[in-house]
């Protein structure tokens, strides 16, 4: 079908590197206009991501049935996206291995990633790491919802500040919980191709980074001049502060000087 075609193609693409393919994401920003799903009152608070594919199997079986494909072909991650809740993960487990035809998860033909994006679930992220294989912080709408600032609404832009305090102290506890776990976790999101970000991001214990192709050569530049033990005590002295402005300061003063 048409999902297998396109999987097929980022494949070949990909060649033998590594490859992560994100269930549909659809509501909120990402509501394509041909699709027929419901825009809730507050899109971004609404039915979206995981939710939205346990109640269209329409949309989720044929994603499925693809990567099952993909996955019998070469080494893939599935990563889900907005889990919020330790028995959404599980819930959706179990509708993936029922279109899969698996009767475990454990013979899925395709590894398990899940995204952090929701507060709930980096909170209960020591027990969500034991279901999956790998995890990818999704830094754009985890800032959002902790700080109850809307990432598309410019009326709160200023609101919307990754490098606030508890922000970093968050993003640090799933890190941890993945590396005491040995899973691969990676920063997702245009936030994380931000050069003061990236710092504070490696500082706290990061060594993958999915960017926009036009943040790429830049993040890869800044991440090979920069000391990491320097960072790591610049990202200790963050979380100690009281205000992202403070963060901000620290970073900016601390700024190697051929840096953008």
């Amino acid at each position: 079908d048409d999902s297998a075609k396109v999987y097929e193609a980022v494949a070949a693409a990909v060649g033998e590197r590594e490859l992560s393919i994100r269930l549909a994401d659809f509501g909120a920003d990402k509501c394509p206009s041909y699709a027929d799903i419901t825009i809730n009152r507050n899109p971004s608070l609404g039915i979206r991501g995981a939710r939205l594919l346990l109640s269209r199997d329409d949309i989720l079986a044929p994603q499925v049935r693809a990567l099952v494909r993909i996955g019998r072909q070469r080494p893939i991650t599935v990563l889900l996206p907005m889990i919020d809740t330790v028995d959404m993960l599980r819930t959706v487990t179990e509708r993936l291995c029922q279109h899969a035809g698996c009767p475990r998860r454990e013979e899925l033909p395709f590894r398990l990633g899940t995204m952090i994006e929701v507060p709930s679930a980096a909170l209960m992220i020591d027990e969500i790491v034991e279901y999956v294989d790998s995890v990818s912080i999704g830094l754009n709408d985890l800032t959002q919802y902790l700080l109850a600032a809307d990432r598309d609404d410019e009326l709160v832009e200023s609101y919307h500040d990754p490098l606030q305090p508890a922000v970093l102290r968050l993003v640090q506890r799933v890190i941890l919980a993945a590396d005491n776990s040995g899973k691969p976790v990676t920063m997702c999101g245009e936030l994380a191709g931000d050069p003061l970000l990236a710092r504070v991001l490696l500082g706290l214990g990061a060594r993958r980074f999915s960017v926009s192709q036009s943040h790429y050569h830049r993040t890869v530049h800044l991440i090979r001049e920069l000391d990491l033990s320097e960072q790591q005590q610049i990202a200790s002295e963050a979380l100690c502060v009281d205000s992202g402005a403070a963060v901000r300061r620290l970073l900016t003063e601390s700024q190697p000087a051929d840096s953008d």
